[in-house]
């Protein structure tokens, strides 16, 4: 099934649109949390409408993994998964998010703080295992994490941080690296078509790695610092952010909404869809932003809580990303994208661009703090910077993507 060029211009509108709405947040986020102080009504209904576009993000991600692994799908089951290329991919990501954190705090520890490249990469390998088998298996588990985020949040956290204590001896970290490490290799190991030496290979290195880095951070730390050391608990847990359980139903979403876009995608089809996800948002809003709203007052100084995102704020989120991506494609075929165009940039790297800004956005603040610039001024300035230092950063790996292929 081709995916055909309204498709692609779409997705290239909706990353590069991710793009600005990350550097718009991000920059809010980093100004309130140096400056400690909150925006003003005003700002935050802006930071309001910002978040809610910048925690769609993984539903992104499903959409586009969805679309991209289209030639190794039939009828919604993945075929032919490339395992080698998958866990490259997640690979990149756990470091791309690594040199993110360590880059804003120069601290080792923070090379390992789980955030939202780390769910998605996980959420990629779970996404690919499920969609082996069929899209109702991928449904029925995506539903299952919605009720269970809330559960094990209430009682599965509690129960390990008093069971474990604060410090956790060396079996403890042993036991937590090899079912890291398992829950990795196994999917592949059993697929057959990875060289088994390459993966005891990959096995032998990343054991010893996981456990020492683990220990070292159990023994140093409570088991509610942000680290490794909740790498675990980061599944179900409200301390980190973007915990897994609540966020891989989001990433389902999205790979199940780009599964029927690319199978029904016609002109009544995409119209009556976008009347339904108005139709959802109409009813979800009021809990939705209730349960939003409530921690609108966090959002700008970064707090875990806003990533504890209830299922009727969830299903906000997803038909918010329906009713915007549906709106892109409707006006895709009058659009005429240019190569070098910030669209086209920022959606070319926006992995890059996202590690680049987010250090960008944090050191930038802490600048404008030491030199007495003012808040909302600081922050127009930080945002006009920051977007275009990222638009430099996506024409040099866009000309080192057309140095490496050559001449056409």
């Amino acid at each position: 099934m081709l995916v055909d060029r309204r498709l692609k211009t779409s997705l290239v509108m909706a990353k590069g649109l991710a793009v600005i709405t990350m550097i718009v947040s991000h920059s809010m986020l980093a100004m309130a949390s140096v400056y400690q102080r909150a925006f003003d009504d005003e700002m935050g209904a802006i930071a309001f409408i910002v978040a809610s576009y910048t925690l769609s993000l993984p539903i992104l991600a499903g959409l586009v993994y969805r679309i991209e692994s289209d030639d190794d799908t039939l009828n919604g089951r993945i075929v032919s998964v490339h395992w080698r290329q998958l866990l490259t991919i997640g690979c990149v990501l756990f470091c791309a998010n690594g040199l993110r954190t360590f880059g804003s705090f120069f601290k080792l520890s923070m090379f390992f703080y789980w955030d939202v490249l780390c769910t998605v990469a996980l959420s990629f390998l779970l996404l690919t295992t499920l969609a082996q088998f069929s899209r109702v298996w991928l449904v029925l588990v995506a539903l299952g994490a919605v009720v269970a985020a809330p559960l094990a949040k209430v009682f599965l956290t509690p129960l390990m941080a008093v069971r474990l204590g604060p410090h956790a001896p060396l079996w403890l970290a042993l036991l937590y690296g090899t079912l890291i490490c398992a829950l990795i290799l196994f999917p592949v190991w059993s697929d057959g078509r990875m060289p088994r030496k390459f993966l005891v290979g990959l096995g032998v290195v990343l054991l010893p790695l996981c456990v020492w880095r683990l220990h070292v951070e159990l023994a140093t730390s409570t088991l509610l610092q942000r680290g490794l050391a909740n790498l675990p608990l980061s599944l179900w847990s409200h301390v980190p952010h973007w915990p897994f359980l609540y966020w891989f139903p989001s990433v389902a979403f999205g790979y199940l909404f780009g599964d029927f876009i690319l199978r029904y995608r016609s002109e009544v089809v995409m119209r009556n869809m976008h009347i339904v996800a108005v139709v959802l948002v109409l009813l979800c809003w009021g809990e939705g932003v209730r349960d939003f709203s409530s921690k609108l007052d966090v959002i700008t100084k970064h707090s875990a809580k806003i990533y504890q995102v209830s299922a009727p704020t969830l299903a906000l989120i997803c038909s918010f990303f329906m009713v915007h991506f549906l709106a892109v494609w409707k006006i895709a075929p009058l659009v005429r994208l240019r190569a070098k165009g910030v669209m086209a940039v920022f959606s070319f790297a926006i992995l890059p661009i996202y590690v680049f800004h987010m250090v960008m956005v944090y050191w930038g603040a802490q600048l404008l703090h030491a030199q007495g610039v003012g808040q909302r001024e600081g922050l127009l300035l930080l945002m006009v910077l920051t977007a275009l230092a990222s638009y430099g950063v996506g024409v040099y790996f866009q000309r080192a993507e057309a140095g490496l292929q050559g001449p056409a």
